[in-house]
């Protein structure tokens, strides 16, 4: 997930897309963004993307006009159990 904003005014079409090596893995489309945070999900085969190192862009009519590197992690094994315990409610 990726949170996009602007620090005044608003933008109407803007493209996101997750690359890998300078290569798109995910592209999603945002209608607007303002000042209040706009999510977009970036899935890659419909799922999570593997760890490692990616890039995050943001287009405007085919123009970037900003990049972000980001880190994806493996969740910790603690966290993942801790995602499949609880009670059932019988």
């Amino acid at each position: 997930m990726v949170e996009l904003q602007t620090d005044f005014g608003t933008m109407t079409g803007i493209g996101v897309e997750l690359r890998r090596n300078r290569r798109p893995l995910a592209r999603v489309r945002v209608k607007r963004i303002g000042t209040r945070p706009a999510r977009a999900i970036l899935r890659v085969r419909r799922g999570l993307p593997a760890a490692g190192r990616y890039t995050v862009v943001a287009l405007k009519d085919g123009q970037v006009i900003a990049e972000r590197t980001v880190l994806v992690r493996r969740p910790s094994r603690r966290r993942r159990a801790a995602a499949f315990t609880g009670s059932a409610g019988i």
